[in-house]
């Protein structure tokens, strides 16, 4: 089911991103004549160089989920009229607390996802070597077997020797 989720957030932000490939460019430079900056002036504090940026606004290179975030923080410009065209151009501080609420809560559940990984990747490392070590003790006490069955053989052939010349030899060779 969070796979299912997972997949419908994929898709409409991948939509939302087609879109903007079309009229976010537009905006995007509207954005940046109304600031009265240039490519340059512009790019820099979101940490583009400014050949880069003029790529992006150009449409020679595809616009990422970094550089939108960062002109929305930079700027303080609405998602939705970045990504849509729609409604205000500047952020609503209320929405961007609680976007950013839900952002700090997801990277805390991150955290702690990767937190678990890492127990439970050192709870098998342990086990692997607890493993191992019982697995050298083991084969230790195969050999010690095998060499106590070894010389528990030999003394019953010597034995058996013994019984097989007769019970006058194997008297005298006792005493």
């Amino acid at each position: 089911m969070a796979k299912d989720l997972d997949k419908e957030r994929e898709e409409a932000l991948n939509k939302l991103l087609e879109e903007y490939q079309t009229g976010g460019k537009q905006r995007l430079k509207k954005l940046r004549d109304s600031l009265g900056l240039s490519q340059k002036e512009f790019a820099e504090p979101l940490g583009y160089k400014g050949p880069a940026y003029q790529a992006i606004e150009q449409g020679k290179v595809k616009l990422t989920f970094k550089l939108l975030a960062g002109v929305v923080k930079t700027y303080n410009i609405s998602i939705d009229w970045l990504l849509t065209g729609e409604g205000h151009r500047q952020r609503d501080p209320n929405r961007a607390m609680m976007v950013e609420a839900i952002i700090e809560k997801e990277k805390a559940q991150v955290d702690h996802k990767i937190e678990l990984l890492e127990q439970e990747r050192n709870m098998y490392k342990t086990l692997y070597e607890h493993t191992k070590k019982h697995m050298e003790n083991y084969q230790r006490m195969l050999m010690t077997s095998r060499e106590l069955l070894k010389h528990t053989v030999e003394l019953n052939v010597k034995e058996l020797e013994k019984f097989s010349k007769g019970p006058q030899e194997a008297i005298e060779e006792s005493s």
